[in-house]
């Protein structure tokens, strides 16, 4: 059973982005006359039958670029614990900081599960 989860963008270049080698979806940007609100879109949680797009146990790999310019596409590889509720909602927050520079936040139910980016990913919460 798959249970949604979110990308989010907050920024205002649109993002296309990529789970565990799947079809590439586009998270569009957002702007003042949005309040700045981030801008979503939905995978799938699949812990107990991981499938390429879909979020799930142990590594995870994300890759993204702007839909804008022509830029290569960056990846940040993560973890999300087996103690995670198969129930559970995945957030996760892209940072666009320069154009070879992205963040990431993941957040389980609201509570961070890992923060980093391409040169430095840590573990934060398991």
């Amino acid at each position: 059973m798959a249970n949604s989860s979110y990308v989010f963008n907050g920024q205002v270049i649109s993002i296309d982005f990529s789970i565990n080698s799947g079809a590439y979806k586009t998270v569009a940007g957002t702007d003042a006359s949005a309040n700045w609100v981030p801008t979503s879109s939905t995978v799938a949680f699949t812990p107990l039958t991981p499938t390429h797009g879909a979020l799930q146990w142990g590594k995870n790999i994300i890759q993204f670029m702007p839909t804008q310019g022509t830029w290569t596409a960056q990846s940040i590889p993560f973890e999300i614990s087996s103690s995670v509720n198969p129930q559970a909602q995945i957030q996760i927050y892209l940072f666009w900081e320069s154009s070879t520079q992205f963040t990431l936040v993941v957040l389980v139910n609201g509570q961070v599960i890992f923060s980093g980016d391409q040169a430095q990913a840590v573990a934060v919460h398991a």
